[in-house]
């Protein structure tokens, strides 16, 4: 088992991938957001409200 506070894509990312990271308000809520190739997945959420983390559109690798 590996635990770490890092996210899994600074951990196990290949060298020849760049993945870029921005903050954005995606559906009214903050996000980071993790841009690699042309994609972009949510990364994190930042709320308070504890009914956000249940939202089924906003979950983590959910590609936006």
């Amino acid at each position: 088992m590996f635990h770490t506070i890092l996210n899994i894509y600074d951990v196990f990312k290949p060298f020849e991938e760049t993945v870029l990271r921005e903050q954005k308000t995606y559906n009214g809520h903050l996000v980071d957001v993790v841009k690699m190739g042309e994609n972009e997945y949510i990364d994190r959420l930042y709320s308070t409200d504890p009914f956000d983390y249940l939202n089924k559109d906003i979950y983590p690798f959910k590609r936006i």
